[in-house]
Order: structure tokens, then C-alpha cells, then sequence
């Protein structure tokens, strides 16, 4: 907020003359802390400008990042499916091969 504004709004305040239950509004006070929320306001829009002014130049990057996102996800999903499947037939192969090994381990040793 320029000082010349700030300036003004003080101005205002100054002629503010009410009451509250008989007694006197103290304006100094409220003077001092509105310049101290100003400073943090200030501070504040200045980090988002900042913010902003660092993300602005990613916005066209972002629905090739949602793209490579989706990609990522569907290769990512059918390792997962594959690696599922390979599972499944290492066991059954597993499974075949060791009956197959104890079959002839019987018939080896029966003959």
C-alpha cells in the first residue's frame, strides 16, 4: 500500500469520533497495528509474486507432465500385470517341474 494512501485512510480514522459505552475509541493504537499488518500484508503478496512469477514459465509444460503422469502410470501398471503373470506360471512350472523331480526320484529308486 503506497504512503500516500495509507496517509489517507489515517486521515479518516483520525476524524472517526464515536463512542463505545461512554468511552473514547483509541485510534493510536489501532494506528500502529495497522502499519504492522501492512508491512506483513506487503510481505505476503510480495512472496506470491514471487511464487508466481516462478511458476508461470512451468504453465505450458503442464499438460505434457499430465501426458508423461499418464504414461508413467499405464507402463507402470502393466509391469505390475506382467510380473503378476510371470509369477503365475513360476509357480505352476515350479509346481509341474517338482512333481515331475519326485516322480522320477521314485521311479529311480523303485527300479
Amino acid at each position: 500500500m503506497s504512503d500516500d494512501r495509507f496517509n489517507r485512510i489515517e486521515i479518516k480514522v483520525d476524524k472517526i469520533d464515536e463512542k463505545v459505552n461512554g468511552v473514547k475509541i483509541d485510534i493510536t493504537e489501532l494506528k500502529s497495528d495497522m502499519r504492522q499488518h501492512m508491512r506483513v500484508i506487503e510481505e505476503h503478496v510480495a512472496g506470491d509474486n514471487k511464487i508466481i512469477e516462478h511458476i508461470s514459465p512451468m504453465l505450458p509444460i503442464f499438460p505434457d507432465l499430465a501426458d508423461m503422469v499418464k504414461d508413467y502410470t499405464f507402463k507402470k501398471e502393466k509391469d505390475s500385470r506382467r510380473m503378476a503373470v510371470m509369477k503365475l506360471w513360476s509357480l505352476r512350472i515350479g509346481l509341474a517341474a517338482t512333481t515331475i523331480g519326485l516322480l522320477t526320484a521314485l521311479v529311480s529308486f523303485f527300479s
